[in-house]
């Protein structure tokens, strides 16, 4: 795998997000964009969150995910918040796919979450950095603020292999 990438894309309607998320699974399902997961937190008009992410992890992808969570959690905190979080998660990931059904973590998508204007969304994606030119092609005609965040490559490795 090579340089993976967090991709988390602002929506003003939550109708948005989830119209951009089918055509990103619509693509990989016909096999013109790799993703590593997906994800859409909506806030409805009353405030209440709602997510979506249809992922599944085997132990070496939900390190990976644990490493993503904790970078996302750590962001808010800034840089040196982003690594210990990667670091955190990552181990907490990968122990804990081998025993649950599990994708982005749902705290960190409610985390997210919590900043969104009641009717918004987020939609998170997790791909590999050759996919985030076709990501964003893809959802170009949507009303959508992007946000990029690279991961450290030696993390991915290490955390595809398993190792804590």
């Amino acid at each position: 795998m090579g340089p993976v990438e967090l991709l988390v894309f602002t929506f003003p309607a939550g109708a948005e997000a989830e119209e951009a998320l089918a055509r990103l699974h619509s693509l990989k399902r016909a096999g013109e964009l790799a993703l590593i997961n997906a994800a859409v937190v909506r806030k409805d008009e009353t405030g209440r969150l709602h997510i979506k992410d249809p992922g599944d992890l085997d132990r070496g992808q939900g390190a990976l995910f644990g490493a993503v969570s904790g970078a996302l959690l750590g962001l808010l905190a800034g840089p040196a918040g982003a690594v210990i979080g990667a670091i955190a998660g990552a181990t907490t990931g990968g122990v804990a796919a081998g025993k649950l059904d599990m994708g982005i973590p749902d705290d960190a998508l409610r985390l997210l979450g919590t900043n969104l204007a009641a009717g918004g969304a987020t939609l998170v994606v997790v791909l590999e950095q050759s996919q985030v030119a076709r990501v964003t092609a893809a959802i170009a005609d949507f009303t959508a603020t992007p946000l990029r965040q690279p991961l450290a490559p030696d993390w991915v490795e290490q955390f595809e292999a398993g190792e804590e």
